[in-house]
């Protein structure tokens, strides 16, 4: 989406101009141990931890794996909320690697493991038990992280190719995952008709994962070759200009679409159009340059997770002392919430229509649910109460309704803008 209003009401708006630049600063530590509101951490475990085994459920519930269990901790009530471990758990172990496990939601929380040619799909509840587990033996070994996107997994396998995972079948194969993301785009809404040719001409390919409009890389080479192939401006970062060995690690996408590229100390934010956006700065908080512990093996890998919302989260765990979680809050892109809250005035409706022609439909979903979501409105969808469960402010309150009246009068000016262009695409 490009940025076409004035300056001033920009920043009204809550759209952000330019590249926003931030730092990590630490957030919360959690005691590392063997108490119950400790997470679980031994030198044996140092060598098989990864940067998946830190990662978000909800929006603010972190699920940490430890080789036998995971421990839920709830980062607005800084306290663990649920540990699974059971027998059923521990023999996945035989047949996935849980360091590399990822957790995802269909209807409620699932997780998918990969070791070999074995995918491990489970679901679990968040306070103890894990429900139901399934394994199948598969010929295509994941070469990326999964995606979940319409209730479907999606991951990249060895030779690049896109692969779709649904239920408890075996991988598709990549024709018919390519039929699937085909189908799927017909029946999303461009605002540019040039652009969703070119995108259709790229999931024929096979390599490339586009669902609802966004792009979702495989990996740095991957996302250079996207936006290449579809010709697109690309601030190309000076530093791997000068250092063509550089590979940067795609970190994670959020759900508005930006993409998240972590270097060796920063990580740079662009969107589906190839803007940098934003810059977070890693002020000496990397572990393996800033810890002497590092080198006696008492201290993890980084851990890096992208929240749904976009803010930025990056740990370490130091062995019989703490986790250390650093964030960089979301201070790049369009700032949904602030755009609800504020609302429009009237002289500004003309401007924000030719905006809202620019949003996809997930943003101007986002921005839709952001007005009751302010007034703790429990939202039902997975994504969107991910989303919104990464600001500490939100807060469910059951008996709350999504009902226009209580908006103000700018909030309903904007409100109704958004529902007119929604029902144009219709």
């Amino acid at each position: 989406m490009k940025n076409i209003f004035p300056v001033l009401l920009l920043l009204v708006a809550g759209i952000c101009v330019g590249e926003s630049v931030s730092s990590l600063e630490i957030y919360q530590t959690i005691p590392v141990g063997s108490g119950s509101n400790e997470i679980a951490y031994n030198l044996d475990e140092l060598s098989n931890w990864s940067p998946r085994t830190f990662d978000f459920v909800d929006g603010r519930r972190i699920w940490i794996a430890g080789t036998n269990n995971v421990k839920i901790y709830d980062i607005y009530k800084k306290n663990i909320v649920g540990v699974v471990s059971s027998p059923k758990f521990r023999s996945i172990d035989r047949y996935g690697d849980i360091a590399n496990a990822e957790l995802f939601a269909f209807d409620g929380p699932y997780f998918v493991a990969s070791s070999g040619g074995d995918l491990v799909f489970g679901k679990f509840d968040l306070s103890n038990q894990l429900i139901n587990s399934f394994h199948r033996q598969d010929s295509v070994r994941p070469d990326s992280a999964f995606f979940l996107s319409d209730g479907k997994f999606y991951f990249y396998d060895e030779e690049g190719l896109v692969r779709c995972v649904q239920d408890e079948g075996p991988a598709m194969d990549n024709p018919g995952t390519i039929a699937i993301l085909t189908k799927a785009l017909e029946k999303t809404w461009y605002s540019d008709e040039n652009r969703k040719k070119k995108h259709r001409a790229l999931i024929q390919t096979g390599r490339y994962l586009i669902t609802n409009g966004v792009f979702l890389p495989k990996d740095y080479r991957n996302l250079q070759d996207y936006f290449s192939t579809f010709a697109v401006h690309w601030d190309y970062p000076d530093l791997v200009q000068a250092n063509p060995q550089v590979n940067p690690i795609v970190n994670g996408v959020s759900l508005a679409g930006d993409i998240y590229l972590s270097f060796s100390r920063d990580t740079l934010v662009y969107n589906q159009i190839g803007e940098h956006i934003g810059t977070i700065h890693d002020p000496g908080v990397y572990p393996e340059l800033s810890d002497p512990r590092r080198e006696k093996r008492d201290v993890s890998p980084p851990f890096i997770s992208v929240n749904s919302n976009g803010d930025f989260y990056f740990s370490y765990a130091v062995n019989r002392d703490k986790m250390y979680i650093y964030t960089a809050k979301n201070s790049w892109g369009t700032d949904y919430v602030s755009l609800a809250k504020n609302g429009i005035r009237n002289e500004e409706s003309e401007k924000i229509k030719s905006t809202l022609q620019g949003f996809n439909n997930l943003e101007l979903r986002i921005l839709r649910n952001a007005f009751f979501s302010l007034q703790g409105y429990d939202l039902q969808s997975w994504d969107l109460k991910t989303y919104f469960n990464g600001y500490d402010w939100y807060q469910p309150i059951p008996d709350v309704k999504a009902d226009p009246a209580t908006l103000n009068a700018n909030q309903k000016r904007l409100f109704s803008l958004v529902l007119a262009e929604e029902a144009r695409r219709k």
